[in-house]
Parts: C-alpha cells; sequence; structure tokens
C-alpha cells in the first residue's frame, strides 16, 4: 500500500521521485526555493522551530524512525577495531563542538568527511574522518563529499 501523505496526491517515492526530477531540470530555482526557505527561517526562528516542534509532536515514529537510522548507521560505520583511545578521541570531537556552541553562541556540529551514507561510497565514524563545522556549513554538505573549504577544526 503506497504511503500517503497528508495533503498530498501521490504517494512518498512518486512525489520525491517528481521532486528529484524538477530539482535537476530548475536547478536555480530550486536554489532560490531554498535561500528563500532559509530566509524565512531566519526571519521567523520561533515559528520555524514551533512548526519542526508539532511535526515531531504529530510524527513521533517517523521522526524516531530516522533517528534510529542515523544511530544505525553510525554504529555500522564504527569500525570494531578502534581503540579506546579512538573513542575518546571522538568524544572530545562533541565536546569542543559543544563548547564552540556555548563560546560563540552559533551552533557548531561535528560533520563526517567522507559521509557515513555516500553517493557510491561509506565513510567510516573515526576521529580522522570527523570535523566541527557550523550548522549552516554542515547543512549545505549535505551527504557530500565536499572540497576542503569548509572551515574545519
Amino acid at each position: 500500500m503506497p504511503d500517503f501523505p497528508k495533503n498530498r496526491l501521490s504517494c512518498k517515492a512518486c512525489n520525491n521521485a517528481y521532486r528529484k526530477d524538477w530539482v535537476k531540470a530548475n536547478p536555480e530555482r530550486a536554489a532560490l526555493d531554498k535561500v528563500a526557505k532559509s530566509a524565512w527561517r531566519s526571519a521567523n526562528i520561533d515559528k520555524a522551530r514551533k512548526k519542526t516542534s508539532d511535526w515531531v509532536k504529530s510524527n513521533r515514529d517517523l521522526n524516531c524512525a530516522k533517528a534510529m537510522r542515523y544511530i544505525a548507521k553510525k554504529a555500522n560505520a564504527t569500525p570494531c577495531w578502534l581503540t579506546d583511545i579512538h573513542k575518546k578521541q571522538i568524544q572530545w570531537f562533541y565536546s569542543a563542538a559543544k563548547m564552540m556552541t556555548d563560546t560563540t553562541g552559533e551552533r557548531h556540529e561535528v560533520d563526517h568527511i567522507h559521509p557515513l551514507q555516500g553517493d557510491g561510497f561509506n565513510g567510516l565514524h573515526v576521529p580522522w574522518n570527523l570535523q566541527i563545522i557550523n550548522k549552516f556549513a554542515n547543512a549545505s554538505k549535505g551527504n557530500r563529499l565536499v572540497d576542503s573549504n569548509l572551515q574545519s577544526i
């Protein structure tokens, strides 16, 4: 049975395929849409947070499934041969990102240089594949391998 989202006439798979094709056919318009959405979010932070919070509350199952998929990917991408020192180094990245967020007031996140789920390859959850970047840069990067133009620490 196809999964029809609320207020949609097509299933998620069809809608996603249509959107992907549309973005390929209209890259300039897609970029403008993305900028407009980002600008709206920045100008309406409280409304955006409320909207996200409401979605999470009404879609707890989907949100939980998304979180668990990410946790499973990270677990599967963590090699069994990591030493305790490697694990401490990984923890350091997350602690440092939190400290940078608290210090600067700008959200910083731990990013996988080679994404855990990439296009034709999968990165590992190891210290030498991690970097700390701001949230905007991380969201912009997505699941892509990007040149070293991003600021990393």
